[in-house]
């Protein structure tokens, strides 16, 4: 994660729950720690990617546990689809119970999802824009739950009466993820905490950092105040690990 500022970046590991099980990954993210990663995120998926990655565990129990093996580090995902497989509300009371098993260390990225694992588990699938509609209120119950009062919204979508009797213990970052879209970069700089994209998009396309920054200063903020959590792809190994790592991945440009 990097902030436009021009301090320390901090550097996250990726859990992916595409490729591990939820015990190893539990071992990951306790090596990354010791290693001295600042933090972790991990994949929310139904299923992976690809059949032969062979793997899709629960990243809300992955999160849970890693709360009890860390002391120190951040904790979230990268990203959670708060439409169709999940209710807003139950996305807002899962973190707030997150945040009093690690106060000040975990965060919510969420993104617009994809059939691959919305529509496959049977929460149905819909049209970017109506997507992009959903995910705006979906924030919008999220945020307004965390406040811990009575909360009443009548949306196009969802209707809440309700309130979180346990509410986060503190401040919860929430980051939305953009991709190579100008539109949801515009969405994450209008109603997010910080933008989630890749590195190549961050480096190559400038159309999508510029609708982030247009839209932060729409909101009344300063696009330098908010982080841009950038994922960027490393091989640490021989040429024949490298090999067999590409045939899990075969689905990203250049594997």
């Amino acid at each position: 994660m990097s902030s436009n500022s021009k301090s320390k970046p901090f550097i996250y590991y990726a859990l992916a729950n595409e490729q591990f099980t939820i015990p190893q990954l539990i071992q990951y993210g306790v090596a990354a720690e010791k290693a001295g990663f600042d933090g972790v995120w991990t994949s929310d998926h139904f299923q992976p990617w690809q059949p032969n990655e062979g793997h899709a565990g629960s990243a809300w129990v992955l999160l849970a546990a890693l709360t009890q093996h860390t002391s120190r580090m951040q904790l979230g995902t990268g990203v959670t689809c708060p439409i169709f497989r999940y209710r807003p509300a139950v996305i807002a009371q899962a973190w707030a119970s997150l945040s009093l098993l690690a106060p000040g260390r975990v965060f919510l990225g969420i993104g617009l999802g994809e059939n691959l694992n919305e529509g496959a588990a049977g929460g149905g699938w819909a049209p970017y824009e109506e997507r992009a509609c959903m995910v705006t209120e979906a924030v919008r119950i999220i945020r307004e739950l965390w406040e811990g009062d009575q909360t009443q919204i009548k949306g196009r979508v969802w209707t809440v009466d309700g309130k979180l009797y346990d509410p986060p213990a503190s401040n919860i970052p929430l980051y939305i993820a953009a991709s190579a879209s100008a539109k949801s970069a515009r969405l994450a700089g209008l109603y997010g905490d910080g933008l989630i994209m890749p590195g190549n998009v961050l480096k190559s396309n400038t159309a999508v950092k510029r609708a982030w920054e247009d839209a932060v200063r729409e909101s009344g903020a300063d696009p330098k105040t908010k982080p841009i959590l950038v994922e960027h792809w490393a091989m640490f190994g021989n040429h024949n690990e490298g090999l067999e790592a590409a045939e899990k991945w075969r689905f990203i440009s250049k594997a």
